[in-house]
């Protein structure tokens, strides 16, 4: 049997690029684990164990995150929806924060880890607002 291995869905094209890979306009960032977390808005106990895991204030407006750390220790919480949430936290945290979550049994809360389908890239380009609008018209 072989080992688990992580690999994220840009590894295959920065396999063989080596050091030219850092320089490029566009890098993935992938020590990062995702959880989305659907918990009542209602649910004053749930909304308080996910930030006290999170270490991050819930955020109650559409469309709006909350954020601490910097570089790989980013943590982040954003709304989705009134009753759901996706957390973005260093992935060496993931499993501990999923344990803690769920071993809160006073309140309904949905967990699942979604890290598999999700990648966190970063342009750098004098025209990255341009690059981003020609991809989100």
């Amino acid at each position: 049997m072989s080992d688990p291995r992580r690999e994220t869905a840009l590894s295959h094209l920065l396999i063989n690029q080596g050091r030219s890979a850092k320089m490029s306009a566009v890098c993935e960032i992938g020590d990062f684990g995702y959880l989305n977390i659907r918990v009542r808005p209602t649910d004053t106990q749930g909304q308080k164990k996910l930030e006290e895991i999170s270490g991050l204030t819930v955020p109650a407006a559409p469309n709006t995150y909350s954020s601490a750390g910097r570089g790989t220790e980013t943590r982040r919480l954003l709304w989705l929806g009134p009753d759901e949430f996706l957390c973005l936290l260093p992935h060496a945290t993931l499993t501990s924060a999923v344990a803690s979550l769920e071993a809160s049994a006073e309140s309904a809360m949905g967990i699942t880890d979604v890290s598999s389908g999700y990648t966190l890239l970063t342009l750098t380009s004098p025209f990255a607002n341009e690059i981003v609008r020609s991809a989100c018209p």
